[in-house]
């Protein structure tokens, strides 16, 4: 399908060219900025959309550990632009709420894996081990 790009106002609504859903009209902070109107190609609406996503100032990184018991790795945080968890020890389940378990998970990552939160999630992300305690080392961009 193709995409249009087009124009109303201060917004922008990206459409598809034969009918179908409207994607939401996206806000745009700097009305000047030149965008192309009625782009058709794939890497035209990539760039466009890459202008409007959000783009983290800063990073926090903090060390974590672990244990059987349930951990929330991650606060809820509306700030949050993207995040990632690098795994230190053995096995680690990883949930996106408040409810991980070895059975009930989002992620199960192994020694040193890094795993990337879900891009636009900012809710609290948990996690738990099946058995000891190691540390999780979290970076959160904001």
């Amino acid at each position: 399908m193709t995409y249009v790009l087009n124009r109303y106002g201060d917004r922008l609504a990206v459409e598809p060219s034969e009918g179908g859903t409207i994607v939401p009209h996206a806000h745009i902070s700097n009305p000047t900025l030149p965008l192309p109107i009625g782009a058709s190609t794939d890497a035209t609406l990539l760039a466009i959309l890459a202008r409007l996503a959000p783009k983290a100032l800063t990073a926090t990184r903090t060390t974590k550990t672990v244990t059987t018991a349930t951990s929330t790795i991650l606060v809820l945080n509306a700030a949050r632009v993207g995040a990632s968890l690098l795994n230190l020890g053995t096995v680690l389940y990883v949930g996106l709420g408040i409810a991980t378990s070895e059975t009930s998970y989002t992620a199960k990552l192994g020694a040193n894996d890094v795993w990337i939160v879900p891009a636009g999630y900012a809710g609290i992300v948990t996690a738990v081990r099946g058995s000891g305690s190691a540390a999780v080392v979290v970076t959160e961009w904001i």
